[in-house]
């Protein structure tokens, strides 16, 4: 979404999770049509040698701290239970 539109907010809303593009993941299943960004070594390394877990989904929270789900309705949960808490 970020990369379509240039903006980076301090939070993602659920208004974003709704915006037509095909890099949005939320709309489109797969791989976006292009690179969404240049990753730098570490992230490649990372990426040749995961780590062994069951987690599949992750979600960083408004308070910066990161959400590890096993399950896309787990995932689905807790972006619901951190956006709930928006204010208004």
């Amino acid at each position: 979404i970020h990369v379509e539109t240039g903006k980076r907010p301090d939070r993602v809303t659920p208004q974003d999770l709704t915006y037509e593009s095909l890099y949005n993941t939320y709309l489109h299943e797969g791989l976006p049509p292009g690179a969404i960004a240049s990753p730098g070594y570490d992230a490649i390394v990372t990426a040749m040698y995961p780590a062994n877990t069951s987690y599949y989904y992750f979600y960083t929270k408004q308070d910066k701290r990161t959400v590890f789900s096993k399950t896309k309705a787990e995932h689905d949960a807790a972006i619901k239970a951190d956006t709930t808490e928006l204010p208004n």
